[in-house]
């Protein structure tokens, strides 16, 4: 996710529509959405499912603002799903804040002007990079940070991969021995190097590969799956009666997954996604031109940057 959050929202900022359109889409992708699924989660499957008489305290308003800001993840409603073996409402929103966290970064290095200059982001990305790795390996596999700096990692990559995608040769042909090579050396110090360049590479070889963004015709569910998977896991926990990991269970929550995100799709983040072409037509003339984009890598990424 991050990987390819990194690649694609590089090429955003480095767009004809310049940094202002980049915030602005940013935005629009992300709260409208968000916003809305906080607030469902606060106003309406809490009150419905809370044990809690102080339902409406402190705590409540704090996870919809913290939540709705994307500031700082917050899990638990006051007596919601407390007799789950997982009490976080939508456990899934840990990513967002770091997510945000990684657009401001970038926006800064824009301001820079490294973007524009790929010598200079190359080493300040190999700077970070092997900084990031030993650090990885320094805090411990217990640490709290370490998906964090795992994750800011592979977003740093994904953003070097855009930078760098007239160097890059997406092809099957390079992935299959590449990955048998990495599966050869499984027992040896080698294949921690392997994996972490085996598994970017397997990302992007998927990810653009030809025909592969046909579903987007119909809507992008991605970002409401992500939403509310989480919640419809917990409610059809509820709904089978607290037996987990059979297959109605799993069917039941995609099922619902899928038409809230059909519904946030459609009804919240579409419209509001119109609204970058207003924004676009006011800054157009006033942007830089856009930077070349090479044939192969590049050119099938273009179509999935706004």
């Amino acid at each position: 996710f991050f990987l390819l959050s990194g690649f694609l929202v590089t090429a955003s900022a480095l767009s004809e529509r310049g940094l202002r359109h980049f915030i602005a889409s940013r935005v629009l992708r992300i709260y409208p959405a968000l916003v809305v699924c906080t607030a469902l989660m606060v106003l309406v499957l809490g009150p419905l499912l809370t044990v809690s008489q102080d339902y409406m305290s402190t705590q409540t308003w704090n996870y919809f603002w913290m939540n709705a800001t994307a500031w700082r993840a917050q899990y638990n409603l006051p007596g919601v799903f407390s007799g789950h073996p997982e009490t976080a409402v939508n456990g899934s929103i840990w990513s967002l804040p770091l997510e945000v966290r990684m657009y401001l970064a970038l926006f800064a290095v824009a301001l820079l002007g490294l973007l524009r200059n790929r010598a200079w982001f190359n080493v300040l990305a190999v700077t970070a990079l092997v900084v990031g790795y030993y650090l990885h390996i320094a805090i411990g596999a217990d640490s709290p940070y370490k998906y964090h700096l795992h994750s800011a990692l592979m977003f740093l990559l994904g953003a070097s991969a855009w930078m760098n995608r007239d160097w890059i040769r997406i092809s099957w042909r390079i992935l299959l021995p590449l990955a048998g090579v990495t599966l050869l050396a499984r027992n040896t110090v080698a294949f921690a190097v392997l994996f972490e360049v085996l598994l970017p590479y397997a990302v992007f070889t998927a990810a653009f590969a030809p025909g592969l963004g046909a579903h987007n015709r119909v809507g992008d569910y991605s970002y409401g799956t992500y939403l509310y998977g989480w919640p419809a896991q917990q409610l059809a926990l509820i709904w089978m009666g607290g037996q987990s990991g059979n297959a109605m269970n799993v069917l039941l929550a995609s099922a619902m997954a899928l038409s809230c995100a059909i519904a946030s799709w459609h009804f919240i983040e579409k419209p509001a996604l119109a609204l970058k072409r207003r924004f676009a037509r006011a800054t157009l003339n006033r942007q830089a031109p856009p930077a070349e984009d090479p044939p192969d890598f590049a050119e099938r990424s273009a179509h999935r940057t706004g």
